[in-house]
């Protein structure tokens, strides 16, 4: 499992792209802070937000389950799941910054 962020992120890195280990590492580590949040701010579906939270573990755990879009899929499934009622989003960038609000 990829564990810590070497360097700088870049722009491109954060909009798009192939996953790089950094931003895999940084989905794992928002992953963490929001999941240790959800007994205060719980999500619009537990059963839900367990179930996304499995899948971005599993997209993030190497490069090659992260890419061809599976990190990001993984990451719109916990947007969804901390809130259902939402806009859906899908790109790289905006799914990392709901994150962050949460």
């Amino acid at each position: 499992m990829l564990n810590s962020i070497e360097g700088d992120l870049t722009e491109k890195e954060l909009i798009s792209g192939p996953a790089t280990p950094a931003i895999c590492t940084l989905a794992l580590t928002i992953l963490s802070s929001v999941t240790a949040l959800t007994p205060h701010l719980p999500p619009d579906s537990s059963s839900e937000f367990a179930s996304a939270s499995s899948a971005v573990l599993r997209a993030a755990g190497s490069l090659e389950a992260a890419n061809g879009g599976r990190l990001e899929r993984a990451l719109a499934r916990i947007h969804h799941a901390l809130d259902s009622q939402a806009p859906p989003v899908t790109h790289r960038l905006e799914l990392l910054e709901n994150y962050v609000a949460y």
